[in-house]
């Protein structure tokens, strides 16, 4: 990713995301993930992680 520096991770996050999430087909549904689409799959561990935390 260039190597840049990021202020913080979640911009790092955010940079990446966006560089890869134009290669990533994120509507197809994905076998390792129980057969969801990876926006399902990040959003329910968003939803776990958010509560746990």
């Amino acid at each position: 990713m260039n190597r840049g520096v990021h202020s913080t991770r979640d911009h790092a996050i955010r940079d990446v995301t966006a560089r890869t999430g134009s290669r990533c087909d994120r509507k197809r549904l994905h076998s390792a993930i129980d057969h969801r689409t990876p926006d399902q799959a990040d959003t329910e561990w968003r939803q776990q992680h958010k509560t746990a935390a």
